[in-house]
């Protein structure tokens, strides 16, 4: 009876650490991005990788830097990342493919 009470304790804390370890894939997305970006972005995006949103839109043209056209008009992932200078340039956002996970252009800034 013992062993069934050490067993069962065991197997319930294997899964709570099991479901503890998961990743979220949505933080996957955006550290998966953020690896993308070039120092010098980085370098205005003190909050780093874990604060940026993730949206769904579909591209529209002029509103990216996106230098493959075929790209207009279908669905892709926008990740936008707080800057610090965002008051005067808005934020960074990053255009990225849905099933490549890469980025495929940038918003425009003012």
């Amino acid at each position: 009876m013992r062993i069934r009470k050490i067993f069962f304790i065991f197997l319930i804390l294997t899964c709570f650490l099991l479901g503890a370890c998961k990743n979220n894939p949505e933080d996957e997305l955006r550290k998966t991005v953020w690896d993308q970006l070039s120092e010098h972005t980085k370098e205005e995006l003190s909050d780093g990788w874990k604060h940026a949103t993730i949206t769904t839109e579909t591209l529209q043209a002029g509103i990216s830097s996106v230098k493959d056209s075929s790209y207009i008009g279908k669905e892709v992932f926008r990740i936008s990342f707080p800057s610090d200078r965002s008051y005067k340039l808005g934020n960074v956002d990053a255009f990225v493919d849905m099933k490549t996970k890469k980025v495929i252009g940038f918003g425009l800034r003012d």
